[in-house]
């Protein structure tokens, strides 16, 4: 044998293997197309006693699927050896302004008994499943699972409504009706784009004024969130978190080490 070819013959696939290994990194790269992590500051308020908390915010983009994860602590970061108090995570398509699929949003209490929601596609409905061994947050059988047939623009939370307005040019002016499932229905609300706001000063901050307000008189259900004008950042967002049993409002914004909402 040509001691040259037997030489070539091994150097040939190592090379393929080197030039697929450094393509796979480029491609699963690009898959994460954008992502961010960002620091919070919060508080529920409302019909029981205020309770302060601190969260991080993962938002990622795998290929066409959106996926945004919160984690909340008792005190500020760093997080290492802290408990953990909530968990709320949604994956997500969004087609175009019109047409989303929410693929899976779930929001777990983490202390002895807490509530835990999961909402997720199942086939061409919305599988809605509750387990609130004390009750506090609803009234339904516990464990009880509702399906929902989606209708038009569909979501299962704000946080997934904010997930879509991220991914949308909006503007001053920008308006869509929708839907969004709460325990065994879906209820409709608007989403309007009130105004552009500055913030902050140094460093200068536009943000979205955004307001959420249900169409139908069953509660006070209502949502503000400001999102950046540049890179769609939540920086402050407050809804009802809680409407069931008892108001409860959440109420969060943006902090880091070089920035703070004025």
């Amino acid at each position: 044998m040509n001691p040259k070819i037997s030489i070539m013959n091994v150097f040939i696939p190592q090379r393929l293997l080197f030039l697929f290994a450094v393509l796979s990194t480029f491609l699963f790269s690009n898959l994460l197309s954008a992502q961010s992590s960002d620091y919070y500051k919060g508080m529920h308020y409302g019909a029981h006693k205020p309770w302060k908390f601190f969260s991080v915010t993962h938002v990622d983009k795998i290929g066409d699927t959106l996926v945004f994860e919160r984690n909340v602590f008792p005190n500020e970061p760093p997080f290492d050896n802290q408990r953990l108090l909530e968990v709320n995570y949604v994956k997500m398509l969004v087609h175009d302004e019109d047409h989303v699929t929410v693929l899976h949003d779930s929001l777990n209490y983490n202390w002895p008994g807490g509530p835990k929601f999961t909402k997720k596609r199942v086939k061409d409905s919305l599988s809605l499943y509750y387990h609130d061994a004390r009750k506090v947050n609803f009234d339904a059988e516990q464990g009880a699972t509702f399906f929902l047939s989606p209708n038009g623009l569909t979501f299962t939370s704000i946080p997934s409504v904010a997930l879509y307005l991220m991914q949308t040019n909006i503007y001053v002016d920008f308006e869509k009706r929708i839907f969004i499932a709460t325990q065994d229905e879906l209820r409709p609300f608007v989403v309007r784009v009130l105004d552009l706001l500055r913030v902050s000063q140094n460093p200068s901050v536009w943000v979205y004024d955004i307001s959420i307000n249900s169409l139908d008189k069953k509660s006070l259900f209502t949502g503000k969130i400001y999102l950046t004008r540049n890179s769609k950042n939540i920086a402050k967002i407050e809804y009802v978190a809680n409407d069931f049993k008892h108001k409860s409002v959440l109420n969060e914004y943006w902090f880091g080490p070089d920035f703070e909402l004025e």
